[in-house]
């Protein structure tokens, strides 16, 4: 056996997870970055998002491996959307803020009619005129999504300083109603 000076380093089970440790960081910041996060606080894109809903779909009811399934408890889908790049809105007190989501039916042929915002069971705003988002229709494989987003202001008087949830209720054409997400609400003075 020829020795080139390369030290063997025989490792015993209780020294392993030092070692598999930083290999699995790496792994992580890794992974981040292939779905297009340049680090843990910047957003994903939106390719990435649903490359992201691609990827892990369980049990696809589509044929095609680019589409996911959609959850077929739920009548209604959708998301309230981020805004720069935070999962909570950030308002003052008696103003009105805007905010955009996507939403769609569950059901296929039904298309999403209407989209109730409240906040803590209070109506706030409908929205009866949706917009194009070709990545819900591509990400799912459904072309009736693709009239899913929506926009709308939020006016919010009468609340006061506090943390509130902000829902957004889908009624579909065909009469079916469910709620996407919460999202959650800081108002300030």
């Amino acid at each position: 056996m020829i020795n080139y000076g390369v030290r063997v380093i025989q490792l015993i089970p209780s020294q392993w997870w030092s070692v598999l440790t930083p290999l699995v960081a790496f792994a992580g910041l890794f992974a981040g970055i292939e779905f297009g996060r340049p680090s843990w606080l910047a957003p994903p894109s939106a390719s990435a998002a649903s490359a992201v809903l691609r990827a892990f779909a369980a049990k696809p009811r589509m044929a095609s491996p680019r589409t996911v399934a959609v959850p077929v408890p739920d009548p209604v889908i959708g998301f309230v959307d981020m805004r720069d790049g935070k999962p909570i809105i950030f308002a003052k007190k008696g103003s009105v803020v805007d905010v955009s989501g996507w939403t769609a039916c569950a059901v296929p042929g039904s298309t999403i009619s209407s989209v109730i915002l409240s906040t803590d069971g209070t109506r706030r705003a409908e929205v009866k005129e949706f917009l194009p988002r070709p990545d819900v229709a591509e990400a799912f494989g459904r072309p009736e999504f693709q009239l899913s987003g929506w926009r709308a202001r939020v006016p919010l008087a009468g609340l006061n300083v506090g943390e509130y949830a902000l829902t957004a209720q889908g009624v579909c054409s065909n009469g079916e109603k469910g709620v996407v997400p919460a999202f959650r609400m800081s108002i300030f003075e």
